[in-house]
């Protein structure tokens, strides 16, 4: 579809869907994208999926230039709602690069990544990146804090944040690190919304030999306090490299308790169990409730 002003400053790999003969699409590419609340979805009138990061820059100039709302979509999980717009959308689908250093100790991604997408890349070099939980949320979840399996020793997400590439509204591309801006730079690691368009982010990772785990959910919420307590009791809360994090819900009934639990390391923090497969094995004997899901 041709946007006048804007497909021809875009690359010839750009996708473009607009309203004006295409709207169908968009509806359906917006409400299979954003995972958040059905009402707060609004259906944009152009919708870009960049194929490289000047894409994104033409996208910003010719929103600014037309004084156009925009917003930017990643893995689509945003409970704010800050993607949502009737304006231009910016799909980052399509930017998925990754590139793992081993030697300098960084991994960067582009943010059309997802989690799953992330640790897939870095699994043959044996390293992690601390982000979040979720392998389907987007990679860009980080700019808000990225909570994970690592937080014990390694914190959050954004504590091992090198360096962020960002588009500003001028449409100008950006190397913002804490020597560089460190305001914009302590502003990108969750201190506010909207400073941008952040098409690639720096991040320290670590050598790991094994990451085990997944999602295990109970059928019955009474599960819930004999988990804990067998955590407890056998000292898994002080190590450092178990990680559990639970939710409950109420629908669709009945009530169930999902454990998302990640063992890693060498497996010597829980040599003393039999092994990591051991552990989960243990937690699933200490509910005493029946399994619904086990991944």
């Amino acid at each position: 579809m041709d946007v006048p002003g804007l497909s021809d400053r875009l690359s010839s790999r750009a996708i473009v869907y607009s309203d004006f003969d295409n709207s169908e699409a968009i509806g359906a590419l917006v409400t299979s994208r954003f995972f958040t609340a059905t009402s707060a979805v609004q259906l944009p009138t152009i919708v870009v999926i960049p194929a490289v990061v000047e894409d994104v820059q033409a996208c910003v100039r010719h929103a600014y230039d037309h004084d156009l709302d925009f917003g930017v979509l990643g893995g689509g999980h945003g409970v704010a709602g800050l993607g949502h717009t009737n304006g231009l959308l910016i799909d980052m689908t399509a930017l998925t690069e990754v590139h793992v250093d081993t030697a300098a100790g960084i991994t960067t991604y582009q943010t059309g990544n997802t989690i799953g997408s992330l640790d897939l890349a870095s699994k043959d070099s044996r390293v992690y990146s601390p982000n979040g939980n979720c392998p389907q949320v987007g990679a860009g979840a980080v700019l808000h804090g990225g909570y994970g399996s690592m937080i014990k020793t390694r914190g959050l997400a954004i504590d091992n944040i090198v360096s962020y590439q960002l588009v500003t509204y001028d449409s100008k591309l950006h190397t913002v690190t804490n020597e560089s801006e460190s305001e914009l730079f302590w502003g990108l690691r969750g201190a506010a919304s909207m400073l941008g368009v952040v098409t690639k982010i720096s991040v320290r990772h670590f050598k790991v030999d094994d990451h085990y785990g997944g999602s295990i959910v109970f059928t019955n919420v009474s599960a819930l306090p004999r988990l804990v307590a067998w955590i407890n009791d056998k000292g898994l809360s002080a190590t450092n490299e178990f990680h559990v994090r639970f939710s409950v819900f109420s629908a669709p009934p009945p009530a169930s308790v999902a454990m998302e639990v990640t063992l890693w390391g060498d497996g010597s923090a829980f040599a003393r169990f039999g092994g990591k497969a051991a552990v989960v094995e243990g937690l699933i004997v200490a509910a005493e409730a029946p399994v619904r899901l086990n991944t």
